[in-house]
């Protein structure tokens, strides 16, 4: 590893993020939150540990990626940092700075601070945006017009094919602007649950773009298994796992702009190629 990428500018404020969950009335609750958050926290505070016993090596090996950090190009790549953005970084630190002060202050959702990254190679863009939100996509697109960036040949499906990054179908701009016309951008979509993707996302991804799913999340038909587990919870039920399509999907970008996809296995849902 020559460079940790990040951006969250105060690590303690992060370390105390991670470490605050709901809790709900019931006894339940602390096994949960146990088993579910601490492991998560324990592996932030090894993760830095590392990062900062290397940094002293040599200056610039920590970089904090936003929006206001200028593009640089790595062995032919030039890598363009769209997002997040500064001002939202300043103000989730900010939040839980005070609230580690004892002050009250209204919970950040954390998805503003993953990095939108568009990687610019041979004049083909490839635009990767982790669990950015739509107002995040709503700056980033407006920065791709004013750097005339190429339309995307690969995007990586926001947040799962959730709604929050997508926003609503009236609002003008989105980040399926990004995508080149007629269906010719791949998008590589990574489905959690049953809720993702949301079916109106889906619908205007599939009518924009050429979906190639990793895994899925629309519930397969005809499948109504009820607590298989026999778990002594009043209320328990199965969430159902979706069958995974293309696991090991991967794409290589050349310079003349062909893109080689790998071979997966068809799903029923999306139009796998």
């Amino acid at each position: 590893m020559r460079h940790y990428w990040h951006t969250v500018g105060d690590v303690p404020a992060l370390l105390y993020a991670v470490s605050q969950h709901e809790e709900y009335p019931n006894r339940f609750s602390p096994l949960l939150a146990q088993q579910i958050r601490l492991p998560w926290v324990e592996y932030l505070i090894d993760l830095y540990d590392e990062v900062g016993a290397r940094s002293d090596v040599y200056a610039g090996f920590v970089k904090k990626l936003s929006d206001m950090r200028r593009s640089e190009e790595i062995a032919g790549v030039k890598i363009h940092f769209l997002g997040p953005l500064e001002a939202d970084q300043n103000r989730f630190t900010s939040a839980y700075s005070a609230r580690m002060q004892g002050k009250h202050r209204a919970k950040p959702n954390e998805n503003i601070l993953s990095a939108i990254l568009a990687l610019e190679y041979g004049g083909h863009l490839v635009v990767l945006g982790a669990d950015a939100l739509a107002e995040n996509w709503k700056a980033a697109e407006a920065r791709c017009r004013q750097e005339r960036l190429p339309k995307a040949i690969l995007l990586k499906v926001p947040h799962h094919g959730g709604l929050d990054a997508l926003g609503r179908p009236h609002e003008k701009h989105s980040y399926l602007d990004l995508c080149r016309a007629n269906r010719e951008t791949r998008a590589v979509l990574f489905g959690g649950d049953t809720k993702h993707p949301h079916p109106r996302v889906f619908d205007r991804l599939k009518a924009r773009a050429r979906p190639h799913c990793l895994a899925n999340g629309l519930k397969p038909p005809g499948q109504t298994f009820a607590n298989p587990l026999g778990l002594k919870i009043e209320g328990a039920h199965a969430v159902l796992a979706p069958p995974t399509c293309n696991p090991h999907l991967g794409f290589q970008l050349h310079s003349d702009g062909r893109m080689d996809a790998t071979t997966g296995i068809a799903c029923e849902f999306c139009e796998c190629v």
